[in-house]
């Protein structure tokens, strides 16, 4: 079922960035290898196919971040919170 907006604002309002690998390295998660083997070993959220490529949604990295240990991710937790 297609998700049907009343306005562009509200589109723009409930659309989320996308964290792509890169994006994660820039953030302090590590380089591509180490995110894959956080994910398989179950200590990362496992990302979504999107246009082909995996990504992660913000609302599952803020949610990863908000359930980890503090210490263990110093430099992730300064994940810009808006990317609009």
């Amino acid at each position: 079922m297609q998700m049907v907006y009343r306005s562009f604002r509200e589109w723009l309002e409930m659309r989320e960035y996308i964290y792509r690998n890169k994006d994660l390295k820039e953030r302090g998660f590590g380089d591509r290898t180490t995110i894959w083997r956080k994910v398989k070993a179950g200590k990362f959220p496992e990302p979504q196919i999107i246009l082909g490529r995996p990504g992660w949604r913000e609302s599952v990295i803020k949610e990863y971040l908000e359930n980890c240990p503090s210490s263990s991710h110093t430099a992730s937790e300064k994940v810009e919170a808006n990317h609009v």
